[in-house]
C-alpha cells in the first residue's frame, strides 16, 4: 500500500492552499481531484491566444492572507477600472450606478445611486442617522438589518441586486457577519448603518474593494500547482476518494479512477488504496459527508444536516468587436436586480461584466493579439430558487444588448460554462452546524476539513481557512 505524508482530497483553491501550507511545513502530500483539472471556480478560457477568467475573477482587498499568498508566489496585484451599475428589469429596464459602500449599502447620502429612490423612500433611509444604534444591531441576516435601518425600498433597490448577485442567494439566506464582517460592530460603534459602511469603505470612493492578479485570477491555482510540483507533491486528477477509514496509524483512503461523463465525473472499475497520517478534506459537502461517515464519533454532528441549496449557476463569455464598447458605457459592468416573482423577466441574466474594461491587462492583450475594438463580456446566470436552465450564445448576445443599450456588432467567439450549485448560502443555521462539526473534527488526530462550505463564500474566506492546516 502506498504511503504519503498527507493526503488532500479535493483540489480546488482550498485543497491547493492546504497542500501548499503542508509543503511549507515539510510534508510531501498527495492531492486527489475527481475532475480533470484543478482550481475549482478559478478557471480560464482561451480566446485566440488571450486567456481570461471563466469563474471567480477577484478577491476582497481586505483579504490579507490572499494578498500575502499572491506575493509569496510572485503574482502581481491589479485593481479594477470603472464603476459598477445596477440594471432594474422593470418596464423596459433602467441602468443606474451602484452606491459606494458595502454591498450596496451607501456610505454617504450624496451618492448618485440614491436617485433610484423616491423622496419618501430616501427620507426613510435617512432615519438611519437618527434612530438608536441598537435598532437592528441584533439582526443576523442581511435583509433584516438593511430593512430595519434603511427601509424596504433601499433593501430592494440598492442592496438586494448587489449582495444577491455576488452571493447568488436571497438576502434572507445571508449571514451578516459572514458576508460583511465588521458591519454590525460598525453600526454599534457609529450609531448608523450608513456611517458603518463609511467606516469600512470610506465615505467617498477611494481604493477599490476588490483586487485581482495580473493576467487573471486563474493564475493563482496554476502558481500553487507549480509550486507543489517543484516540491515533489503528487497530483492525481480523474481520481475520486471513495472511502476514508481511520486506523491506528492514521487513515486509509480508497481511490477510484474516474472518467468524464455527460453529467460530471463517472467512476471506473480501477481502484487502489493509499494511507497517510494526515488527511485534509477539501471536497464539496456531499462528498465530505460521505467520507466523514467512516470516521468514529462524527455521525452525531452530521445527522439530519441538509446543506442549504445554492443557485444553479452558469455563464456565457463573449469575445466581441464593437468600437462603442471602447468608452465602457456601463463601466466595469452591471448587476441585475431580481425579477418580480410571477412575472416573466426581461432577462434571466443576473450580471454582465465588461471584463476587458474592468481589467486593463485584458484590454491590452485583446488589442495586441486580436485587434482593436475587441472586448470580453461575461454574462452570469442563476439565482437561488430559479429553475435550472441552459443559456445559449444567442440569449447571451440578446441580454448583452438589453443591458448595454445596443447589440455588439460582431461576436467573434463564445464560451459557455455550467457551474451547478457551486456556492452554498451561509445561513446562520449552516454556520452553527459547521462550527459544531469543526469542533468534533478537531478531536480526530490528523483530520481537517476546509473549503467554501466550511469557511464561507469567496477567496477572502476560503484561503485563510485552508492555510490553517497543521502538519
Amino acid at each position: 500500500m502506498e504511503t504519503f505524508d498527507a493526503i488532500v482530497l479535493g483540489v480546488g483553491v482550498a485543497g491547493l492552499c492546504a497542500a501548499y501550507e503542508l509543503s511549507k511545513q515539510g510534508l510531501t502530500p498527495l492531492l486527489v481531484e475527481q475532475r480533470g483539472t484543478c482550481g475549482g471556480l478559478l478557471a480560464s478560457a482561451d480566446f485566440r491566444g488571450v486567456r481570461v477568467d471563466l469563474g471567480a475573477e477577484s478577491f476582497a482587498r481586505r483579504a490579507t492572507k490572499v494578498r500575502e499568498l499572491c506575493g509569496e508566489l510572485g503574482l502581481s496585484e491589479v485593481a479594477p477600472s470603472g464603476s459598477s451599475w445596477i440594471f432594474t428589469p422593470t418596464g423596459s429596464g433602467k441602468a443606474s450606478r451602484i452606491a459606494h459602500g458595502v454591498l450596496g449599502i451607501p456610505a454617504n447620502l450624496e451618492d448618485p445611486a440614491l436617485d433610484a429612490l423616491t423622496s419618501q423612500e430616501r427620507a426613510r433611509l435617512e432615519l438611519d442617522l437618527t434612530m438608536p444604534a441598537q435598532v437592528g444591531a441584533d439582526a443576523k441576516t442581511l435583509d433584516i438589518l438593511v430593512a430595519t435601518r434603511l427601509g424596504e425600498a433601499a433593501l430592494e433597490k440598492l442592496v438586494a441586486p448587489v449582495a444577491g448577485g455576488i452571493h447568488s442567494a436571497p438576502l434572507s439566506q445571508l449571514d451578516v457577519d459572514t458576508v460583511a464582517p465588521g458591519l454590525r460592530e460598525g453600526l454599534t460603534r457609529t450609531g448608523s448603518l450608513v456611517k458603518a459602511a463609511a467606516s469600512l469603505r470610506g465615505e467617498k470612493p477611494g481604493a477599490p474593494a476588490v483586487l485581482s492578479v495580473e493576467g487573471g485570477m486563474f493564475r493563482l491555482p496554476e502558481a500553487l500547482a507549480l509550486h507543489l510540483q517543484k516540491t515533489g507533491a503528487t497530483v492525481c486528477t480523474h481520481t475520486r476518494a471513495k472511502d476514508l477509514v481511520q486506523t491506528e496509524n492514521g487513515f486509509t483512503v480508497t481511490l477510484v479512477q474516474t472518467t468524464s461523463g455527460p453529467h460530471g465525473p463517472q467512476d471506473t472499475a480501477q481502484e487502489r488504496t493509499v494511507q497517510a497520517k494526515k488527511v485534509v478534506l477539501a471536497t464539496d459537502p456531499a462528498a465530505a459527508f460521505e467520507l466523514l461517515s467512516g470516521v468514529a464519533d462524527l455521525d452525531e454532528a452530521l445527522k439530519g444536516w441538509q446543506i442549504p441549496r445554492g443557485a444553479d449557476m452558469s455563464g456565457v463569455t463573449l469575445c466581441v468587436r464593437d468600437s462603442r464598447l471602447n468608452s465602457a458605457p456601463r463601466g466595469s459592468g452591471l448587476l441585475v436586480a431580481a425579477p418580480t416573482p410571477g412575472e416573466e423577466p426581461l432577462t434571466w441574466a443576473k450580471a454582465l461584466t465588461h471584463y476587458s474594461a474592468k481589467w486593463e491587462w485584458a484590454g491590452r492583450e485583446l488589442a495586441e493579439k486580436i485587434g482593436p475594438d475587441t472586448h470580453i463580456l461575461r454574462l452570469s446566470y442563476g439565482r437561488r430558487n430559479e429553475q435550472a436552465r441552459s443559456h445559449s450564445t444567442q440569449e447571451a448576445v440578446k441580454d448583452a444588448a438589453l443591458l448595454l443599450g445596443f447589440e455588439p456588432e460582431e461576436v467573434l467567439e463564445a464560451k459557455p460554462v455550467h457551474w451547478g450549485q457551486a456556492i452554498i448560502p451561509h445561513t446562520p443555521a449552516h454556520r452553527e452546524r459547521v462550527a459544531a462539526l469543526a469542533q468534533k473534527v478537531a478531536q480526530v488526530p490528523g483530520l481537517q476539513i476546509t473549503g467554501a462550505w466550511v469557511a464561507g463564500t469567496g477567496l477572502a474566506a476560503v484561503v485563510p481557512n485552508a492555510l490553517e492546516v497543521k502538519a
